[in-house]
């Protein structure tokens, strides 16, 4: 058992006992744009279900849920699990707070529980967020310090990116013959543009929790591009979530590819996103060390 503080100590988590001071803990560093995680949602992450990520939680031995107590209160929460085949151990989500001492205790009960070789930290998304996969740096800047200190290696992937649905609206039009059908493996919708048949371009968008539209996915095929139908697709999009009651509306950037020739190169991407009103809320880092 690993020692946190004074009379600190690391115990299974039991939901009777401990789960809604877990859902503090987890409630207090939800950043904008990501819902209230409540019970049913603390439930689906100790059994390893998740709509998002479905087949990376699939890979994974049963998640452990540990909390952290001092004096008789929960002051922080770790989950991780061993991937059922590879040398690898997932950190899966962390809270304390921000406290120092009780995030490197947490940190340190998962690299002493699991003796495989590699440790991964916040790669896959959780049953608690709305696709939130990877660390919002700016919003956990303990937890980045503390992961960096024990050796693992930040990787800056992604930019977590929200807006009001009024704004977005008002920025954008819709295309006019956009198709739009339902899509149960996102919780939402496809919607796509065609001319003749033949598609230029298309969106995954869901709405995993009230008031929060999600664009998952939006792309025109190569030759199409440059001709505006990147802002009309979106324009479409934000009118399918905004008319099932979205508020707000997030998505994700993987924009680590720095490469201008590289298909997966992200600029005009987020000129795009940045003209319709989306601002950064953060950008996501994950973590990986080689033991």
């Amino acid at each position: 058992m690993v020692q946190a503080k004074k009379n600190g100590h690391v115990v299974e988590f039991v939901e009777e006992d401990h789960a809604n001071k877990v859902l503090e803990l987890v409630n207090e560093d939800r950043i904008p744009g990501q819902p209230v995680v409540a019970l049913d949602m603390l439930q689906k992450a100790r059994q390893g279900i998740s709509e998002v990520d479905r087949g990376y939680w699939l890979s994974l031995e049963p998640p452990k849920i540990e909390v952290l107590l001092e004096g008789g209160d929960v002051t922080g929460v770790v989950s991780y699990a061993d991937h059922k085949t590879d040398d690898e151990v997932y950190l899966l989500w962390l809270h304390c707070r921000e406290d120092a001492g009780s995030t490197k205790s947490l940190l340190n009960r998962v690299l002493a529980a699991s003796h495989k070789k590699k440790v991964c930290a916040f790669h896959i998304a959780t049953p608690l967020t709305s696709g939130l996969e990877a660390l919002p740096r700016k919003h956990r800047p303990v937890m980045h310090q503390a992961l960096c200190e024990a050796g693992m290696q930040p990787m800056d992937l992604w930019r977590y990116m929200r807006v009001t649905s009024n704004v977005a609206l008002s920025n954008t039009q819709a295309f006019g013959a956009a198709l739009v059908k339902e899509d149960e493996s996102v919780a939402g919708w496809q919607v796509t543009i065609e001319d003749e048949g033949v598609t230029l371009g298309s969106a995954t968008i869901g709405s995993m929790f009230p008031g929060i539209g999600v664009v998952w996915l939006i792309e025109v095929q190569k030759e199409h591009r440059r001709k505006g139908l990147g802002r009309k697709l979106m324009g479409s999009a934000v009118r399918v979530l905004s008319a099932n009651g979205a508020k707000e509306i997030i998505l994700y950037v993987d924009d680590d590819d720095k490469d201008p020739s590289s298909d997966r190169y992200k600029a005009a991407a987020n000129a795009l996103y940045d003209s319709i009103g989306f601002e950064e809320v953060d950008r996501l880092f994950s973590y990986d060390l080689i033991r």
